[in-house]
């Protein structure tokens, strides 16, 4: 499988042929590996960047939260998306709770 690396061959259809788990392949081809590009691995991506909240929107929030204080992140989320017209994960408001310190 090695040998087929470093011919640039399809050593992936090698692994499956020789019934090579295809964790264990990555990680053999990993450990000879010099450069990410030389094979076909693209490391892993995020699906989105990530987002700063305005001033605006953490205002909003504030007060929101002021009023409903037994509110869920996904109210929370609601509330941001009807109000603003803003999509935020659920992750971005809990990382602003924990900056402000709510409890």
């Amino acid at each position: 499988m090695i040998e087929a690396f470093k011919r640039k061959e399809d050593w992936k259809l090698l692994a499956k042929q020789l019934n090579i788990n295809k964790f264990t392949a990555r990680s053999i081809i990993s450990k000879f590996e010099i450069e990410i590009n030389s094979i076909n691995i693209t490391p892993k991506v995020r699906e989105h960047k990530p987002f700063k909240i305005s001033e605006e929107v953490k205002q909003s929030l504030r007060v929101f939260i002021n009023k409903n204080r037994l509110a869920t992140l996904k109210q929370m989320q609601i509330f941001v998306k009807e109000t603003h017209q803003l999509e935020v994960c659920q992750s971005t408001i809990n990382n602003f709770l924990k900056r402000e310190k709510y409890p």
